[in-house]
């Protein structure tokens, strides 16, 4: 028994522990869930994706959290990427762009100096300095470190352990973990596989990056440029080009034999190819590389639809123009045209995503499109979408009648005696001669009864005796002051004999909706079935909550066939009819139930924009933006406009779906807007509908003062601008635009375009003066630019559209030509007899200001080690200094480069080269100089 106490006890205290360990574990991680939702420290980048989504987890953290699109990253941040995604990091304080690939992880730090440094575990990466003030230094998973200088571009991949370094532009390095200095010049490729041992590539694609996107559409077909670059070594040798679907090149799909220097184009189908190239007998040193081909389908047009009328009353309609044009559209430009000018367009516009609304265009018959603008590959063929027709009537008002009721195929029964039928349309035209006919046949060539209204309704006393059981039919036409007849479309009606019935509840039918004010002035109506007699009758009118009645509200006897005053709060209910025999109070009939809705008042609509009391800019087409918030069920909203003076009606809007309108102004008003007051109203509306009245809510409005504005004017760099990247180099780049009126706040924005489709603001200066802005040495690329403003009123000025331009590649300078040593040249043992230094030389050039040389000793594996590096104003150099050289091959390299004042790179050329050798080899026979006879001979 104490044996089981005891078991009994161990099993308790260890469970309860682990309840601790559990407990605590939660505890920690909830907390540092917690402590990871908000960061304190300054952001030091900003990361952009289009396609896909990237991963960030802190370095004090477990927990890895989705990024959305411009997430700020901070330091020490680990990121990776999925599957298929491509993201952009922009560094701040002019630091560097870094293009992570997908299935990658980076973990990013910055020094105290401003100095960057990146910890690659696995994946593709491309970094660009060219615009950056500082190198940035790359660790790789083998523990090599890459130095990458400013002003270089580079890409690291990884495929079966090895690391591929390709330095595109500029300089770069490789440090071994046993401190061992590698340098590579731009063009060059080199291997690091997994024990840090390296290998250079001897050839290479210099066009493509190792991962590089291309985008087709789905019907044709895409080729792709490989340019190849080859070492001097293997420049008479074959290189062979090998596509495949296999990253390990199992199954070749295709195989081209090329010269060492050659530009070929292949064929690329969808999904992910793999490439590589390499000198014929040498595929252990092949450079890899893979293309990320995705279809992509031609936009499609949405709204409007295909030859759609639009038809306005009083005012021309806002369209909404919708299409698809694909996750990696960067912008669509539409394009609107009239029928009668194909050439140039109505409207075109810019637009950031695949929708816009558009209330100025007139009558008329148009057609439009879209051009999508694809800023990933800019191969990508650019041709407009199909065409969609669409027409614009105007209507100053509904010119012909709408039927309202008897609503159609309603049956009608009739009695011996004449029993009044309403007959009720609606029309637009206030007061006017309507014609009612009712015919015995759909086309009207038997019309039995004809009258003239002057009314929108007319009771016709119909009898049996003069109608016979069967369909009939009935419209309405008016007749206008030229004589025009509008007609209305036709309805059709079911007439039968009367059949004494039960009992019937008349009004409100079943499922009836009320509002809880108008409940009180709703009439309950009924009807007592002919059978009874009438004076020995009385109703019992009863209201419940519950269709069994078990609980009645209200109980109310009536002689009459109709009630009113039941006030009803908010909710459902089920009413009937009782009727007794006046004698013996005995119930001699009973009704089943209705069911009834009371439901709360249509909420007034409140008006956001224009504030009550405030000054509205007039925008474009001479109108005022009226917002309001959306009012639950309501179906639609009239706005209307008065001059607050006179409490007149100046514009109106009688029916807009939308919670938002453009308020045209006559132009009477806009002539005179100085020191007017004004009243805009919004109030919210249901339709009738078959089981509900038509609702309305009670008037919002507000008082607003009106002011014509223009909107800013972007003056330079003009849209699709070509701007020489040499010039926006040597010269600020000035954006100017012109406002009328002033301003109260203002912002330039300029945006850059990255490769991958995302956009990077590049500037951003708040309240700038004089209406200008400048700019410094701005890099190659695609760029736009805007002014978001607000003028002294609170009017928002900003333009309707952004400007884009482009700044070109900076032209390399042409390449020093190499002059002495000439190119393997051979230092030898009569050489050094005669001279004591080694002079190099090469060809002068006068827009030169700077040339860098360096001396590299050729390693057995075909990589260069620096010896010396020297920056020199002239073009030739003496190395006198010969102990720095050893027996075996050297090369050296001349970039010239164009600096401004400051030091700033604007131009430089590729890095040439010519090699040498050290040779030394003793002779079999040692010749002398004859001494002549020794002193102490």
């Amino acid at each position: 028994m104490q044996k089981k106490i005891k078991s009994l006890l161990s099993s308790i205290i260890f469970v309860t522990l682990c309840l601790l360990v559990c407990g605590a574990s939660l505890y920690y991680f909830f907390n540092n869930l917690e402590v990871n939702m908000v960061r304190n420290e300054v952001p030091i980048a900003q990361i952009y994706f289009k396609k896909k989504i990237a991963q960030r987890r802190y370095s004090d953290s477990v927990i890895w959290e989705h990024l959305q699109d411009q997430s700020k990253l901070y330091n020490e941040d680990i990121i990776r990427t999925e599957n298929g995604a491509v993201a952009i990091i922009n560094f701040d304080n002019e630091g560097p762009t870094v293009q992570i690939e997908e299935n990658t992880m980076i973990q990013i730090f910055a020094s105290k100096d401003g100095e960057l440094n990146l910890s690659l575990t696995g994946g593709n990466v491309s970094i660009d300095t060219t615009q950056a003030k500082k190198k940035v230094q790359v660790k790789l998973g083998n523990g090599s470190v890459v130095n990458l200088e400013k002003g270089s571009r580079m890409s690291t991949s990884n495929e079966a352990g090895k690391d591929s370094i390709i330095i595109q532009e500029g300089t770069g390095s490789v440090v071994s973990e046993n401190g061992d200095e590698e340098i590579i010049p731009a063009g060059s490729t080199i291997k690091i596989d997994e024990n840090g041992k390296r290998s250079k590539v001897p050839v290479s694609v210099d066009n493509l990056t190792t991962t590089y996107k291309v985008l087709k559409f789905a019907d044709e077909e895409k080729k792709v440029e490989f340019n190849i670059k080859s070492d001097a070594e293997i420049k008479d040798s074959k290189v062979i080009v090998e596509i495949s679907k296999d990253s390990d090149f199992k199954t070749i799909s295709e195989k081209k034999i090329v010269s060492a220097e050659d530009k070929i184009e292949l064929s690329t189908d969808s999904g992910n190819v793999y490439y590589r190239v390499y000198s014929e007998g040498h595929v252990e040193n092949a450079f890899n590389g893979k293309l990320i081909v995705e279809n992509i389908s031609r936009p499609q047009l949405i709204s409007p639809k295909q030859n759609v009328v639009f038809e306005s009353v009083n005012l021309m309609p806002e369209i909404l123009f919708s299409w698809d044009a694909g996750s990696y559209c960067d912008y669509s430009v539409i394009e609107i045209f009239d029928e009668d000018d194909a050439s140039n367009p109505v409207i075109r516009k810019e637009v950031f995503g695949n929708s816009c609304k558009i209330s100025s265009l007139n009558e008329g018959n148009f057609f439009w499109h879209i051009t999508p603008h694809y800023a990933v590959n800019t191969e990508v063929d650019v041709k407009p979408s199909s065409d969609y027709r669409f027409t614009i009537v105007r209507q100053n008002v509904n010119v012909s009648p709408v039927l309202s009721v008897p609503t159609v195929g309603l049956e009608l029964v009739l009695g011996k005696e004449d029993k009044p039928v309403l007959f009720a349309w609606k029309s637009d035209v206030k007061g006017g001669e309507y014609n009612l006919q009712i015919s015995k046949d759909k086309n009207f060539e038997n019309v039995i009864f004809e009258s003239q209204e002057d009314s929108l309704k007319r009771t016709v006393p119909l009898n049996i005796k003069k109608l016979v059981s069967g369909n009939y039919y009935w419209r309405v036409f008016r007749i206008d002051e030229n004589n025009k007849k509008f007609f209305s479309n036709v309805r059709d009606f079911t007439v039968s004999e009367y059949v004494p019935q039960e009992t019937q509840l008349v009004y409100p039918p079943e499922n009836y909706s009320i509002e809880t004010a108008r409940a009180g002035m709703t009439q309950f109506a009924w009807k007592l079935s002919d059978s009874f007699d009438k004076e020995n009758c009385v109703s019992v009118f009863e209201i419940s909550q519950n269709e069994n009645f078990n609980s009645v509200m209200k109980n109310v006897r009536t002689s009459d066939l109709s009630l009113r005053g039941i006030n009803l709060d908010e909710g459902n209910y089920f009413w009937r009819i009782r009727v007794l025999d006046k004698n013996t109070e005995k119930e001699i009939s009973k009704t089943s139930a209705r069911k009834l809705a009371v439901v709360k008042e249509l909420e007034m609509p409140v008006i956001t924009g224009p504030v009550n009391n405030s000054t509205v800019g007039m925008i474009s087409n001479n109108s005022i933006r009226v917002v309001w918030n959306k009012v639950e069920d309501a179906d639609y909203y009239k706005v209307k406009l008065y001059d607050d003076a006179t409490d007149s009606v100046l514009t109106q809007v009688d029916s807009s779906a939308d919670n938002s309108i453009n308020l045209v102004l006559p132009d009477d008003v806009v002539k005179n807007l100085a020191g007017k007051k004004f009243r805009t109203t919004v109030q919210a509306f249901t339709q009738e509908k078959g089981n509900a009245p038509a609702r309305a809510s009670k008037i919002n409005s507000v008082s607003i003062s009106i002011e014509s504005i223009k909107k800013i004017i972007l003056e330079a760099p003009v849209n699709n601008a070509k701007i020489d990247g040499l010039a926006a180099l040597r010269n600020p780049l000035v954006f100017k635009w012109t406002s009328d009126g002033l301003i109260a706040s203002s912002e330039f924005i300029l945006t850059r375009i990255n490769s991958n489709g995302t956009t990077s603001i590049v500037s951003s200066v708040k309240n700038p003066e004089n209406g200008s802005v400048s700019l410094k040495r701005l890099g190659p690329g695609t760029y736009r630019w805007t002014v978001k403003a607000v003028n002294v009123s609170g009017s928002n000025i900003s333009p309707d559209r952004n400007n884009t331009f482009t700044i070109s590649q900076v032209p390399a300078l042409k390449d020093p030509i190499l002059v002495n040593p000439s190119n393997n040249f051979v230092i030898d043992i009569p050489y050094l007899r005669n001279f004591r230094t080694v002079p190099f030389k090469w060809a002068e050039n006068k827009a030169v200001n700077e040339y860098l040389f360096e001396l590299y000793q050729r390693n057995e594996n075909g990589t260069l080690k620096r010896i010396l590096s020297k920056t020199l104003n002239g073009n030739s150099f003496i190395l006198s200094d010969l102990t720095v050289l050893d027996v075996g091959e050297f090369e050296w390299h001349v970039t010239a480069f164009r600096k401004a004042s400051d030091g700033f790179v604007e131009q430089k050329s590729n890095v040439v080269s010519n090699r040498f050798s050290v040779n030394l080899d003793l002779p079999d026979t040692v010749k002398v100089k004859d001494t002549g006879r020794l002193y102490g001979e």
